[in-house]
């Protein structure tokens, strides 16, 4: 049971501490720390667990490589039967960077985040701040691991003992209350009325405590009610301006926000929305969630490239968000980049298992669709067509073939609109046969539309003026004696019988011309 306290207690710190950690440094620091004791002279960190000893000499470990890649939805994470191997070898390698290796210790493991949440990849990350790459690091913990004894760390009592500054200080209520309230507006819909009295009581207590209108707005964004969650993060910026926590909420809110409003109260909000995680970053470049969301705005504003990167640096840090990386799938789609979808696919499948996999494929799909849309309104409505039809024959989903069909005909609607269009530009330059050929596709791919129906008016019309048009041609060869001309064309105006009243006139015309 001790052990259990020590290990929940170190997750809690390091949550605080390195937040960016990823699953396998999370469960390790925590095995690592879990046998903490003090015996009054002497205190222990970092005591060999025999459980993980005996699990590792009795199991076929998987690469570390592989293991640091995998996420709180892995079932060699999840499931009881499976995960002692996960937590052993998470274990060994965290007592290895404490106790094996010349570069390793906090401050390397600091700099191995830090460099996570830039954006680093996993190896390049871990080779820079422990000076090993993870080509190595197998053999050097098999190596470190076989060895008679383990190290492990015994400070006298003295040597942790708090001096005359220590590392405390008194939390005055105003805090106090506030922490309460947090606490509670995290364990759900039913415990928001009390977490704002806390938060309202907080600002009773010292009204220029920014964090108490900060969880009024936290609480407000949890009922969904954006407006009323602007005004309190807005009032909660104005008492301190300096709070990343307090400006990733307002980002977070202004998202929210933006997610329900139509164009341009949507593209306002949505600039905001980056603005003000943009903000968040620069007071904590370590603030990894805010990297995701900022992913998502960029999205929204049609920054490609920025939003790439902004969550190609939210899934370094955060390895374990299939969210994330199915949010970065859109922009790969987007990107047409195949090989990067492929990738991150696989890795998807790795991480989350099969249904995560499915889900992300899904995610394609609609980002596709919604590609297709954009092509629509973009008038390429040829290339919408040829994707649309693509996607059809990716998935069996009806609701998803539903939304490619809907997406087809109106790419269809809109390439037989542009061919109108282009009949009547034809007509009024008096390119007959073009527009002809033009407003008789329209019929033909129409159907029983309006639209079809005003081509099927058009082409008697142009009909009738082209026969006009071949008849006063005639009649002008025929004022300048130009006879032998003029009798073809007439004979055309004949058989092409459009408007009989022209049709007659032709008639009446060439009888003179054979009369001479």
């Amino acid at each position: 049971m001790t052990r259990t306290i020590y290990h929940e207690y170190a997750h809690a710190i390091f949550a605080t501490a390195w937040p960016g950690a990823p699953l396998w440094l999370q469960e390790g620091l925590a095995e690592y720390f879990s046998t903490f004791r003090s015996d009054g002279q002497h205190v222990y960190i970092g005591e060999p667990l025999k459980e993980h000893a005996r699990t590792l000499r009795a199991s076929v470990c998987i690469p570390f490589a592989e293991l640091m890649e995998l996420d709180a939805d892995a079932s060699l994470y999840r499931d009881s039967d499976k995960n002692p191997i996960f937590y052993a070898q998470a274990w060994i390698v965290t007592h290895f960077l404490f106790h094996g290796l010349k570069e390793g210790g906090a401050a390397a493991i600091d700099r191995y985040i830090t460099l996570l949440g830039s954006g680093e990849s996993n190896a390049r990350s871990f080779a820079e701040a422990f000076h090993i790459s993870l080509a190595d690091l197998d053999a050097a913990v098999k190596n470190y691991a076989e060895q008679p004894a383990l190290g492990f760390t015994r400070l006298a009592a003295r040597q942790v003992a708090i001096g005359d500054d220590p590392p405390f200080r008194a939390v005055p209520y105003e805090e106090i209350l506030y922490r309460l309230g947090d606490l509670l507006a995290h364990h759900g819909q039913s415990q928001l009325v009390a977490a704002e009295a806390h938060f309202r009581q907080a600002a009773k207590v010292k009204s220029t405590y920014a964090l108490a209108p900060a969880g009024l707005g936290y609480a407000a964004l949890a009922r969904e009610d954006e407006t009323t969650a602007l005004g309190h993060f807005q009032q909660a910026l104005a008492l301190d301006s300096t709070s990343a926590w307090i400006y990733y909420q307002y980002g977070r809110c202004l998202l929210a926000a933006g997610r329900k409003q139509e164009a341009p109260q949507k593209q306002e909000s949505m600039a905001r929305a980056r603005d003000a995680l943009l903000r968040t970053l620069a007071l904590d470049s370590r603030f990894i969630e805010a990297q995701a969301q900022l992913g998502e705005a960029y999205m929204h504003l049609g920054m490609q490239p920025q939003g790439q990167t902004a969550l190609e640096k939210a899934l370094a840090g955060m390895p374990s968000r299939m969210d994330v990386a199915r949010n970065l799938l859109q922009y790969y789609v987007l990107a047409e980049n195949s090989a990067r979808q492929t990738e991150l696919l696989t890795l998807i499948g790795q991480r989350g298992g099969a249904k995560a996999a499915e889900a992300a494929r899904e995610s394609i799909l609609r980002t596709q669709i919604d590609r297709v849309s954009r092509l629509i309104n973009d008038k390429e409505y040829a290339r919408a067509l040829a994707l649309a039809e693509k996607l059809r024959k990716q998935t069996d989903d009806p609701a998803l073939k539903s939304l490619i069909d809907e997406a087809r005909q109106a790419a269809a609607q809109g390439q037989l609109v542009e061919v109108y269009n282009q009949g009547v530009r034809y007509a009024g330059d008096k390119r007959y046969d073009q527009a002809e050929k033009a407003f008789l596709r329209v019929i033909k791919e129409g159907g029983n539309t309006e639209l079809a129906g005003l081509a099927r008016t058009n082409v008697t019309k142009i009909r009738i003026a082209r026969q006009a048009a071949w008849y006063n041609e005639a009649f002008d060869l025929m004022r300048a004696n130009a006879f032998d001309k003029a009798v073809p064309l007439l004979k055309k105006v004949i058989r092409d019988n459009s408007d009989p009243q022209t049709t007659r006139a032709a008639e009446n015309a060439l009888g003179q011309i054979e009369a001479l």
